[in-house]
């Protein structure tokens, strides 16, 4: 499986708005199909891309739109990225124009998002065309690989030792089969979902803070606010005060 979904989006223009998206270890396949927001780089903001794939983030992205947006989009298993390029390292934080990642999957990918009248119809054309490209390209993910991506812990998050193991490998096997298919390494991976198993309990407002980071994982409260700064742009006591955002709903795929 190389897709988990479809999602689509329609937002009204009110004005300049500045989102944060916080990375969660998957990639997608955006397509605007009006106009595009701009993301900062450096300093400044640039315009994203009217069709484009997107590497694992590995720190929060910042968006900032003047109108309204209207989209539609592909999310990728964890190792998605890894069976439809050839070097998923290389497209880490990257919005890469869908075109030059993908070729002429990407164009009729493009073609297909502005002319499906349903978002079905889209998801069906979009996970055909990603299959043959990948066919195309005959990468698999490593054995094993998928479970250990696809597994919610029970307890604190494992570290990179410890999938090794799983795995049967050995860890510099492992790194580099895992780097290839997902685009990040183990550890940052883990930290990811560390840090998203951490939102989403700050998110919902039951535990204290610092009850939250040692469940998590984390060594203190204090450490789990770093890792909230590189992924969300804010403290997690400022996120618990916004709890604001919006609920992306997925299609089955």
């Amino acid at each position: 499986m190389i897709a988990e979904g479809v999602w689509s989006l329609c937002l009204p223009g009110d004005g300049p708005v500045v989102e944060t998206i916080a990375p969660d270890g998957r990639c997608e396949i955006i397509i605007h199909l009006g106009a595009p927001p701009a993301a900062r780089k450096g300093g400044g903001f640039a315009t994203q891309p009217d069709a484009f794939l997107y590497g694992p983030l590995d720190r929060a992205l910042i968006l900032q739109r003047q109108a309204g947006l209207n989209m539609r989009a592909v999310r990728l298993t964890p190792w998605g990225i890894g069976m439809l390029t050839r070097d998923a390292r290389a497209m880490t934080g990257m919005a890469v124009q869908l075109r030059d990642a993908l070729g002429d999957t990407g164009a009729r990918l493009e073609d297909v998002a502005r002319q499906a009248e349903t978002l079905d119809a889209f998801a069906g054309a979009a996970f055909q065309l990603l299959l043959r490209h990948a066919a195309g390209l005959d990468r698999p993910p490593a054995r094993g690989l998928t479970a250990l991506m696809l597994a919610e812990p029970a307890g604190p998050v494992p570290d990179a030792h410890s999938l090794a193991d799983a795995s049967g490998a050995t860890r510099r096997t492992f790194e580099r089969q895992f780097s290839a298919a997902s685009g990040l390494t183990p550890g940052g991976w883990l930290r990811i979902c560390r840090f998203q198993r951490a939102r989403a309990q700050v998110i919902s407002g039951i535990l204290p803070l610092a009850e939250i980071a040692l469940e998590a994982g984390y060594a203190d409260q204090a450490h789990m606010t770093r890792d909230f700064q590189r992924y969300e742009a804010v403290t997690p006591a400022a996120l618990r005060r916004a709890q604001g955002g919006f609920e992306q709903i997925y299609g089955a795929g």
